[in-house]
């Protein structure tokens, strides 16, 4: 997870969004658990090397750039609604709405 915040671990979480760390470690450890669950629903990986060539080809070729040949898949991210932390109005909003944490992962 990563939030925009200069954050390495659950304490600095902890900080940051006023919770108790054993908070920040259960809905680290809940919310990865629910992505495992629905992993394999959602992220087809290719099966064999020319099914690996042809997803990587078209990443490179969508990017424009041969570094993207290695790519075999992606995830686009989202926003996860927090409470907002002290300070400024805003600090999280994003472009949403609301106060928010971005969840993105890439797999290649």
């Amino acid at each position: 997870f990563f939030s925009g915040w200069q954050v390495e671990n659950p304490t600095g979480w902890s900080r940051v969004f006023g919770m108790p760390p054993s908070t920040v470690h259960d809905i680290i450890h809940s919310d990865t658990e629910e992505v495992v669950a629905i992993l394999l629903q959602v992220i087809l990986l290719p099966k064999t090397p020319e099914e690996v060539e042809v997803e990587s080809c078209g990443f490179a070729g969508l990017a424009r750039h041969k570094a993207f040949q290695k790519a075999a898949g992606a995830i686009d991210g989202f926003h996860i609604w927090i409470k907002a932390p002290s300070g400024p109005d805003g600090l999280c909003n994003r472009n949403k709405l609301f106060p928010s944490i971005i969840l993105q992962a890439v797999c290649d």
